[in-house]
Formats: C-alpha cells, sequence, structure tokens
C-alpha cells in the first residue's frame, strides 16, 4: 500500500484523502489480484497503489508514486485529460498503454498512450475531443489497458481511480488467431480469405477510377502508353496427384511449399500471393501494361519450371496451367475468382489437346 501521508505505513495504515477505510482483508485480496488498482488526488499524488499498480509504476516498493510515473507519456499522448477527469467535465477514459523494453543503450522504457474513449457528464471546453492516438511501436510491446474515473471522497474531496489490466498475452493471442486466420500454414502464403478481401480493394479501386484518365503519359509508361491495370493470375499444377502417388504426401508438400517460395519470388512490392487450396494458386498484381503482364507471365513460368529438391536426393518437376484476368470493378471477388478459373481451365484444355494428326 501507498499512503502520502504516511511513508511508512503499511497495509494497515490510517485512511487519508480518498483511500477508504482500511480492511486487511480487501487489501490482501487487492495485493493478490493481476489487476493494477490506484487512486490519485487532486494534486496526483498517489493514495493507494497494490502490487500490480506499483509494478506498472515501475515502483515495486511500497513507496508513494504520482499519475506520471505511473502513467509515462499521459499528458504528452492526451494532454489536457486529468485536468477534465478532475473538473467533472469527464467522467471516465479508456486508454491503452504499449511499452517498449528497454533498449540496449538505455535503461528507459518508451512509452506511448492512446485514447480510446471518453465519457463526459456535461458538455465543456474540449470535453468530447480525444486526442489523436500515436503512431504504433515497433516491436512486441507490453500493453495495458487502463481505465481513469473521477472519483469523490470524504468532505468533497475528488481524485481519480485508476484500474489497469495487463493484456499482452491477449493481444498476441489476438494477433496470432488472426495471423491463422488469414495465412495458410503449409506455405506461408496468404489465403483464399485474404486474398478475396485484397481482391475486393482493388475491384473497389478499380471502380473508382474507371472514369478518370487510364491511360497514361507515354513517359511514365516506360514509352508504350499503354493503360495500368490490376490483373490476378490463377496458377494449377498440373497432375499433382502423381507428386503425392509417387513419392508420398511429405514430398507433395514440399512441392508445394518449393511452388510458394518461388512464386513469392516472382512478386513485385505490393502483389500478393495465395494459396486457395490444394495445388492451387493465385497471385494480384498490381499496375500492369500489356508487357508488364506479359513479363509477369513468363517469371511464373520459369519460376515453376526447375526441378524441386526432395529427400533422399530426388528431384522432380511439375508444369502448371496458367489463367489470368484484369481486375473489373464491376465484378465480385468471386466473379473475378471465377473468371481466372474459366482462364486457366481454358489453358490446362490446350496444354493437353492432343496433337493432329500429319
Amino acid at each position: 500500500m501507498v499512503d502520502v501521508s504516511a511513508p511508512t505505513a503499511g497495509l494497515g495504515g490510517p485512511a487519508v484523502g480518498l483511500h477508504a477505510r482500511a480492511s486487511p482483508a480487501r487489501d490482501r485480496l487487492l495485493e493478490l489480484t493481476h489487476v493494477a488498482v490506484a487512486t490519485y488526488d487532486a494534486d496526483r499524488c498517489c493514495t493507494y497503489a497494490n502490487r500490480r499498480a506499483r509494478e506498472l509504476a515501475g515502483n515495486a516498493a511500497r513507496t508513494p508514486v504520482d499519475l506520471a510515473r505511473t502513467l509515462p507519456a499521459l499528458e504528452r499522448d492526451a494532454p489536457g485529460l486529468v485536468e477534465r477527469l478532475l473538473l467533472g467535465a469527464v467522467t471516465c477514459a479508456e486508454l491503452t498503454l504499449e511499452r517498449e523494453e528497454p533498449g540496449p543503450a538505455s535503461r528507459q522504457r518508451e512509452t506511448s498512450i492512446s485514447v480510446d474513449r471518453v465519457l463526459g457528464t456535461r458538455r465543456g471546453p474540449g470535453a468530447g475531443d480525444a486526442p489523436t492516438p500515436p503512431p504504433r511501436l515497433r516491436g512486441a510491446p507490453e500493453v495495458w489497458r487502463v481505465y481513469l474515473h473521477r472519483i469523490s471522497g470524504v468532505e468533497g474531496t475528488t481524485g481519480i481511480g485508476l484500474v489497469a489490466l495487463d493484456v499482452t498475452r491477449h493481444r498476441s493471442f489476438v494477433a496470432a488467431l488472426t495471423h491463422q486466420a488469414r495465412v495458410d500454414p503449409l506455405t506461408g502464403l496468404h489465403n483464399r480469405r485474404e486474398l478475396q478481401e485484397h481482391l475486393a480493394i482493388a475491384a473497389a479501386v478499380a471502380q473508382q477510377t474507371a472514369t478518370r484518365e487510364t491511360v497514361r503519359r507515354a513517359g511514365d509508361a516506360g514509352g508504350t502508353g499503354q493503360p495500368r491495370t490490376n490483373r490476378l493470375y490463377l496458377i494449377d499444377l498440373d497432375d499433382f496427384k502423381l507428386v503425392n502417388d509417387t513419392y508420398g504426401h511429405p514430398a507433395g508438400d514440399t512441392v508445394l511449399r518449393a511452388i510458394g517460395a518461388r512464386l513469392t519470388g516472382v512478386m513485385r512490392s505490393g502483389d500478393v500471393a495465395a494459396r486457395l487450396g490444394g495445388d492451387e494458386f493465385a497471385i494480384l498484381c498490381r499496375e500492369l501494361d500489356s508487357a508488364g503482364a506479359a513479363a509477369v507471365t513468363r517469371r511464373i513460368r520459369t519460376a515453376l519450371s526447375r526441378p524441386i529438391a526432395l529427400r533422399d536426393g530426388q528431384t522432380t518437376a511439375v508444369t502448371a496451367s496458367l489463367g489470368s484476368v484484369v481486375v473489373d470493378g464491376r465484378l465480385s471477388a468471386d466473379e473475378m475468382l471465377a473468371r481466372a478459373d474459366a482462364a486457366m481451365y481454358a489453358a490446362k484444355r490446350r496444354r493437353h489437346r492432343p496433337a493432329p494428326a500429319p
């Protein structure tokens, strides 16, 4: 417990300011909880802080802690919020605190605070205006969910109550689930769902720009003057079942991973590669003219034509059928995939068409 009027007071110290009458059972419970709980008076001095609140402030010892130390960067990233709480213009604020681990050259942690929601009881100057959240920090910061409440104490005193929960693991868990929902686990490429989202965005952009100038100046298009469009490529491996039947399913997985890596090597910045399922892949390429589209087709075929190393020194080679369509803003993602699929199967039929008799 922290008691600003009695620096040496322990858990059973006298109540002061906003700190209610001491209760040993309550204090023991608050010391054991994983939730940070603290109260501050109108001068922003701490009148109570449990173990987790002291850890949040980087001060595990039972010594006084002020609000600025508990929430570093509060005044920088949320200026005026504390004053609005104390004045009653705001009754509650929800914050997200992100804190990086200290770097090798510094013993200080870089922190940032974003205001997620502010609740006010009355309108006043700036009562409903939340500051712009700061940009996300690099790396994997420690994340706390913080709630600040305006509280009233004895004899009309006011102060601030703080409740904070460490949500670092929760956020990491959500990020991992999001990643799993969007990425093919075998190849590391995007999955069908993620490609559909990128296609929908590309279609919306195409629709917005359909009425604008589509032909650039010759200098902008490498001297061709041709329009640039987004293009969807669909790639299906030919007779992939033979790989599984001949070498086994682990070898088939090796081939699929190798194909995914090679398609990634074909991509340019801003392109999106995905495994749609089985032996079917797709690439969404942005800003291609006709020459660029032909070059991408050649790069894909060249990348897939190289032999693939298997276990025990064995190698195999695969061929693929490829179809492509221009991203059309009038079509849905599923419709564009269906058109690319039709183009790919037409190419597959041409590849397997018997040669004419002499």
